[in-house]
């Protein structure tokens, strides 16, 4: 929610400038016609892996995300070595299955997905009973699969979107060994590729044209959109 907060704040001033466009015909205003909105994945904010997601609808049914997943922080208390850094980025598809009407319902409902994301990790965490830090590197990530969820309305530009999804995952990894206070020993290499429940959400969304749009009209005393 941190990041999600930080990625708000900074669009403002690009907001203000799709705003002044309100003057502009209904017909030429692309952002009523393609709902956008940012989110973040509040499962994966609570493990420290801060994330952003936006979300862009077309026709009345279809949708295209793209996420990025971006923690990057590690510490050393004493030997005791501890370490998330991650890149990964991907998108998804998104069907849903009840069209939306009107703006109030853009990017709500149930939904099926394709999602595909790529990148690199490296995770470490201090093991207390070998006096040792464990840790996995990896500089190719890959996985793919499907998804499906709901998306529920919470006000005219908030939703709650949760998912559920399996898909193959593959990576090359390198294990390894930091003992504590001494040295780090490198063990062994290996890989993986199975198919598992590889991805879940629950994500606050937050429309970006939807809320512009309605504070435009409550100046102007408009319906909204």
């Amino acid at each position: 929610m941190g990041l999600l907060l930080t990625m708000v704040i900074a669009s403002m001033p690009l907001l203000g400038l799709l705003a002044q466009t309100s003057s502009v015909p209904e017909s030429g205003r692309w952002l009523d016609k393609f709902p956008v909105a940012v989110k973040s994945n509040v499962l994966l904010d609570a493990a420290t892996l801060a994330n952003v997601s936006a979300e862009v609808g077309f026709g009345n049914r279809w949708s295209l995300s793209f996420d990025a997943v971006t923690p990057w922080w590690d510490s050393n208390d004493n030997g005791k070595v501890r370490t998330t850094q991650m890149l990964v980025f991907g998108g998804e598809g998104r069907w849903y299955m009840r069209g939306w009407n009107s703006c109030q319902e853009a990017l709500t409902g149930p939904y099926l997905g394709v999602y595909a994301y790529g990148g690199r990790y490296d995770i470490c965490r201090w093991s207390d009973g070998h006096n040792k830090s464990r840790g996995y590197q990896s500089d190719n990530l890959f996985s793919a699969g499907i998804d499906a969820g709901w998306s529920f309305r919470l006000t005219d530009w908030w939703r709650l979107d949760l998912n559920l999804g399996i898909g193959y995952i593959q990576s090359d990894y390198r294990h390894y060994d930091i003992i504590y206070k001494e040295y780090r020993m490198k063990h062994y290499n290996g890989s993986f590729g199975t198919v598992l429940p590889a991805r879940a959400g629950i994500s606050i969304s937050w429309l970006i044209n939807q809320s512009w749009q309605h504070r435009n009209n409550k100046q102007k005393g408009d319906a909204a959109w």
